[in-house]
């Protein structure tokens, strides 16, 4: 919770139990996030390396390898998970007001 609340600090903000639960909400996504470059970036290396194979054959299935949609799909999930906060930033936004909705437009905005 507290890199969002940095980020988007503003002073004397008391947030609902709607908004802490949202921000955990928010937290969790960013970890699966976080989780799944992380696992995403494994996979082409255990699909390569983790069959027996001799080393022209394993540089053959290197270069094979479709990188390109690989990168693709990589660089998909910071858009994806900016996109989830996004949407649920965007909503408190306007389900709250003061500065409660201060917050969560920066949020908002963060995360665009």
């Amino acid at each position: 919770m507290s890199k969002i609340i940095n980020y988007c600090k503003i002073d004397g903000l008391e947030l609902s139990a709607e908004s802490v639960r949202d921000i955990q909400i928010i937290n969790s996504k960013l970890e699966l996030g976080d989780m799944l470059a992380t696992m995403m970036v494994a996979a082409p290396f255990v699909e390569i390396f983790s069959k027996k194979m001799k080393p022209h054959e394993r540089i053959e299935t290197i270069s094979d390898y479709d990188w390109d949609t690989f990168a693709n799909a990589l660089l998909a999930v910071p858009t994806i998970t900016r996109n989830r906060v996004n949407m649920i930033a965007e909503s408190r936004a306007l389900d709250t007001y003061g500065k409660e909705r201060q917050f969560w437009s920066c949020v908002e905005k963060a995360s665009r």
